[in-house]
């Protein structure tokens, strides 16, 4: 996972690195018991960049990729 970021708009952005062809589930938590999925997705790239539009209005949020 690149270097994650919030974007000028309070968004949430990362770069994810990984092989082509690799099916990935984005999810995120509040607590870090409760995770719910942001983005499923079959990597076409190297790099994959994920955006989170819904951040505004929570506190803090956790996230993690994994492979379904």
């Amino acid at each position: 996972i690149g270097q994650p970021s919030i974007l000028p708009n309070g968004n949430f952005q990362v770069q994810l690195m990984c092989g082509t062809g690799l099916v990935l589930t984005v999810q995120y938590s509040t607590n870090l018991l409760d995770w719910l999925p942001l983005q499923t997705f079959t990597s076409t790239s190297a790099v994959t960049i994920i955006t989170d539009t819904n951040v505004a209005g929570h506190a803090i949020r956790f996230y993690r990729a994994v492979v379904p």
